[in-house]
């Protein structure tokens, strides 16, 4: 028995991915073989925002990693799911690596990955077919179903998806593997200690497989990532279940490939599968399932009467529309619970001031950061906070910089040439920019950008206040002397910047005040003021005078 894996574990988000294959298209292709040749795509990588790498003087390639093991997970990631080939010694764009790279929305990036996971594929191991390959996809779509006949739902647990689907290696085990989760479940259901439930079955299942009982884990929630990735799941719980609004695609998907053998096949995963939306008739089923679904929930949209008619792409651009109008609706339910999700949120934030990786349980939920998404999960955390914070005048996928899921998870942290998350109310604005530097580095990475981004609204905004909150797990007094002072000049004309400097755990200390106070309703309005006082002290105090007594201000209870 062995563990099928999807991507890999270094690039565990697959909607990294994309930031990747841009990096990727600035290069010459030739990134494998010498040290000097590994080494480019490293650079590339680093260069691009996408990893962290520290450089060190005393090696002379000026790279600290010198098996450049990180560069080449991500090739061997792109290249896997098709989006890179090796073509005369240097690797070049496939047609479906050129589709996502030229992607505009996050419907479109998942219908590449739709395209290259149906044709990701692994050796068949059955005793009765030992031959052929199976598509992971495909598996666990055939497995979803079934259970979907037997029970009513199609959802899957994280440790279903660890202990079973990921340890299945034939179309063949599919009903063995249903069979096996429903089991599972009864036995978990009856027994009196889930925890020590889960631990003895993925230390049975990891011995079984010849791996580690952390790495089983490792694996489920990367594969569980790059199954979201295709739009036909969503969350639920730690595990998966249907989209209800992608029934149509994937009973029509089950119809297209049900268990075919891709050794058999001319297909191939540099150009993408074809999928049932290449159809004119099923993206005309879409377009009047989600125009059901958009009149159901009132949302107003612009009906297009001859989509009938109209070519195909002209139909895919309109459904594309209406399923960003349904994402939207769906974000905004997602904004108004957030004030009733404070515990998940400070949890996460618990998280990231956490010096170690850990999780945390949350009513029913294990919650944790994935490996590298700190900076991510950082500015979403802050979003989130301020959309529970409440009162906005903008909509809240305006307030992010940031991309997220289908579940309105974080895929990326924002890019550079503006604040991270912005958040305007009727007479100020806030502008959030976090950092997980630290020491003096944090100055000269942060102290121009952070009072740019200010300094550019402030401009733009004459009629409202304009703050800029900076976070950090701790702040370097050189950024709290860069911040105190607040120059910047526009046009030769010097302002006054207005950035208050904040450790992230003495802002989860004020948001916990409030709440304990039950005065969340008018928290924003409070902390405007807390910030106004705070910035009054700038003239009187020394930098690490004002570190401290803005420390002071927030730890104490409103």
């Amino acid at each position: 028995m062995s563990t099928w894996l999807l991507g890999n574990t270094t690039v565990r988000s697959p909607f990294r991915l994309i930031d990747g294959l841009k990096v990727f298209a600035l290069t010459n292709g030739d990134i494998r073989g010498t040290k000097e040749k590994e080494l480019v795509f490293c650079k590339a990588l680093v260069e691009g925002g996408i990893i962290s790498s520290s450089f060190e003087a005393e090696d002379t390639s000026g790279f600290s990693d010198t098996t450049y093991s990180v560069g080449r997970k991500w090739r061997s990631a792109l290249e896997k799911l098709g989006f890179i080939e090796q073509f005369n010694q240097i690797y070049i764009l496939t047609e479906n690596g050129r589709n996502l790279l030229n992607s505009q929305t996050l419907q479109s990036d998942q219908e590449c990955y739709l395209r290259s996971l149906i044709l990701y594929s692994y050796k068949a191991e059955n005793s009765d077919n030992p031959g052929g390959f199976f598509s992971p996809l495909m598996l666990t779509l055939h497995i979803m179903k079934e259970l979907e006949i037997r029970t009513g739902s199609s959802r899957i647990s994280f440790q279903e998806m660890a202990a079973v689907i990921q340890l299945t290696f034939s179309y063949l085990d599919i009903n063995q593997s249903v069979n096996e989760i429903l089991t599972i479940r009864s036995n978990r259901q009856a027994s009196l200690s889930k925890k020590k439930f889960d631990r003895e079955l993925y230390e049975s299942k990891s011995s079984k497989a010849k791996i580690k009982a952390p790495s089983i884990k490792d694996y489920a929630d990367t594969n569980l990532r790059y199954l979201k990735s295709t739009g036909l799941f969503t969350a639920s719980g730690k595990g998966i279940c249907f989209i209800d609004d992608k029934k149509i695609v994937i009973d029509k998907l089950i119809a297209m490939y049900g268990t075919f053998d891709i050794s058999q096949s001319d297909l191939k995963i540099q150009k993408g599968a074809p999928l049932p939306t290449d159809h004119k008739e099923t993206n005309i089923l879409l377009v009047e399932q989600l125009e059901e679904t958009l009149n159901r929930n009132r949302i107003l949209f612009e009906k297009n009467s001859s989509i009938a008619q109209a070519p195909i792409g002209e139909i895919k651009n309109y459904r594309y529309h209406l399923e960003e109008l349904l994402f939207e609706n769906n974000e905004k339910k997602f904004a108004e619970n957030q004030k009733n999700e404070w515990d998940e949120i400070l949890a996460y934030m618990d998280l990231l001031i956490s010096p170690k990786p850990i999780s945390i349980e949350i009513a029913d939920k294990e919650i944790s950061i994935p490996s590298g998404e700190r900076p991510a999960y950082f500015e979403w955390v802050l979003w989130r906070a301020f959309l529970a914070l409440n009162h906005l005048i903008i909509e809240p996928q305006q307030c992010r910089r940031f991309k997220v899921d289908q579940d309105f998870k974080p895929i990326h942290n924002a890019p550079g040439g503006g604040a991270d998350v912005i958040f305007e109310y009727e007479n100020f604005k806030i502008l959030g920019e976090v950092t997980l530097t630290s020491n003096s580095r944090q100055e000269a990475a942060e102290g121009e950008p952070v009072r740019r981004h200010i300094a550019v609204e402030t401009v733009n905004t004459p009629d409202k206040d304009v703050y800029g909150l900076f976070l950090a797990l701790t702040i370097d007094t050189n950024t709290a002397e860069t911040f105190r002072h607040g120059a910047w000049y526009h046009q030769e004309e010097l302002m006054d910047v207005k950035i208050l400097p904040l450790t992230l755990e003495s802002f989860k200390k004020y948001l916990e005040s409030l709440r304990k106070k039950n005065q969340v309703e008018t928290g924003i309005f409070d902390l405007k003021k807390m910030m106004d006082e705070s910035l009054k002290l700038r003239e009187t105090l020394t930098a690490p005078q004002w570190k401290n007594e803005i420390t002071n201000k927030f730890a104490r209870p409103i």
